[in-house]
């Protein structure tokens, strides 16, 4: 009763004791929440079942077959050729309370969550990756202040970042092509890189970084020419407009941007917005391969709109051997929070720490960095 009558509830699909089904209105969009109530001794069997593939779930049940036991989302059960399910006659799980519990009688490694595609964790002896977390990221390097479309002063945006932990800030404000975002021009961002220098003296304990994010042409040329690239810490390249190039022309006009020997990130590489617009549609394995070879790192936009790369893109890009850089693309100071967003999404692509430049030490970035301005 309480859920179907949580505030926002513009629907109620389904109210019953055990299931109940609402919608809610979020971001202008229609979502269905689904609660499931079970009894304890069957809670672990119910976040597995909910939480993996169908794929997954398939190869668990296989497993448990073979083992002489029969797996849902009640628990796991001895099994027999009664075509009732077990929970329903009163037969006792062998496991379910811990999803812990139900891997180990399985004699399998608890996977996490993320990983229940059936991408071979469900095999005896896997051993899952440490998957990034929120506290493992320490660096923001993409972030936009009041010179071009952002709501805080660089100092206000360092502070900010300061106070979150991170130990580098880059200050990254539109080209002059984003010119419905007040991209600067080269006059004015030459004046903003000498804006940034000065707010070290003011804001200590953090490095400020001065940067853009500068707009690929359709072409796949830079906003800027390269002599005030060379003037800039960290350069991000990113597609805003043109976005609905055909695939080839989408991946040639990347592959140019990558192989530019001044740019360290490839900001939000389709370009999409959620809900909105699809944006590019390149060949990722293409993108992922180049961005290895020149040592660019492929940008988790962690804002709610983007979330691009996704985690199929995230897995392409570490098959291919490429740097993630996960960044909140932050405007205002509630960005910031949309972090954990960025981190689920390379979570899903199998992400650890060490693929992240924003995790680094600030020494070890600041040399990866200083790689490309030689």
């Amino acid at each position: 009763a309480a859920f179907t009558a949580l505030p926002g509830v513009e629907r109620v699909l389904a109210s019953g004791e055990s299931e109940s089904s609402i919608q809610l209105r979020a971001g202008g969009h229609l979502v269905q929440v689904d609660l499931r109530i079970v009894p304890a001794e069957s809670f672990g069997a119910a976040l597995m079942y909910f939480t993996g593939s169908k794929e997954h779930n398939v190869r668990m049940r296989e497993r448990a077959l073979k083992m002489g036991l029969t797996l849902n989302e009640y628990g796991l059960f001895p099994n027999d050729d009664d075509p009732t399910p077990p929970h329903k006659r009163g037969v006792k799980p062998v496991a379910g309370r811990t999803e812990e519990e139900v891997f180990a009688v399985l004699k399998l490694t608890w996977v996490p969550p993320e990983l229940r595609v059936d991408r071979g964790e469900v095999t005896e002896g896997y051993a899952p990756p440490a998957l990034i977390e929120i506290a493992d990221i320490r660096a923001e390097l993409h972030a936009h202040t009041t010179a071009s479309d952002g709501r805080m002063s660089i100092v206000e945006l360092a502070t900010a970042s300061k106070a979150r932990g991170f130990h580098t800030i880059a200050v990254t404000d539109h080209s002059q092509a984003s010119f419905q975002a007040n991209g600067l021009s080269p006059d004015r961002l030459r004046a903003h890189i000498e804006a940034v220098h000065a707010a070290r003296a003011e804001v200590k304990g953090i490095r400020i970084l001065a940067g853009s994010e500068v707009d690929i042409h359709a072409d796949g040329s830079l906003d800027y020419d390269d002599d005030l690239l060379a003037e800039l810490d960290i350069v991000i390249a990113s597609p805003h407009a043109a976005l609905k190039q055909d695939p080839d022309a989408a991946t040639e006009r990347l592959l140019r941007a990558i192989a530019h020997p001044r740019v360290h990130i490839l900001g939000h590489p389709t370009g999409r917005i959620i809900g909105k617009r699809d944006g590019l549609s390149p060949d990722l394995r293409r993108v992922c391969a180049a961005a290895a070879d020149h040592h660019v790192a492929l940008e988790i936009n962690a804002n709610s709109l983007r979330l691009d790369l996704n985690d199929v893109g995230v897995r392409a890009a570490i098959e291919a051997g490429a740097l993630i850089a996960i960044d909140c693309d932050v405007h205002v100071p509630d960005h910031y929070d949309e972090l954990r967003y960025g981190i689920l999404t390379a979570r899903r692509g199998g992400l650890t720490a060490e693929g992240c430049i924003n995790t680094w030490s600030a020494d070890r970035l600041e040399k990866w960095l200083a790689a490309k301005r030689k």
